[in-house]
């Protein structure tokens, strides 16, 4: 056997490995079978998440309101406005952690 056939071979090992470990990776590479997204897809009109009362609460508790207002009054610019929320959220995820 020639030199040139022996890297031939190798390389063919080393490609028939690479299409293996392609095909492997390609299986497990979904952590959700197309089934259980079918079956997800079927529920999913039935599934309600309601965070409303949340969100009200979160905007009366940072009085969102009373700032927007301030701008619609003609109070603050639209900056000043932006930035105080911006403070408010802040404020809000600082307390949170």
């Amino acid at each position: 056997m020639e030199e040139g056939d022996e890297e031939f071979l190798e390389w063919k090992q080393v490609l028939a490995q690479e299409e293996s470990d392609f095909e492997r990776k390609e299986k497990s590479r979904w952590e959700y079978s197309s089934e259980v997204i079918g079956q997800y897809r079927k529920l999913a009109p039935y599934i309600l998440f309601d965070h409303g009362d949340l969100i009200w609460e979160i905007s009366d508790g940072l009085n969102i309101e009373g700032t927007l207002l301030k701008y619609f009054e003609g109070q603050a610019t639209l900056d000043q406005v932006l930035l105080e929320l911006d403070n408010k959220v802040a404020m809000l995820y600082l307390e949170m952690k």
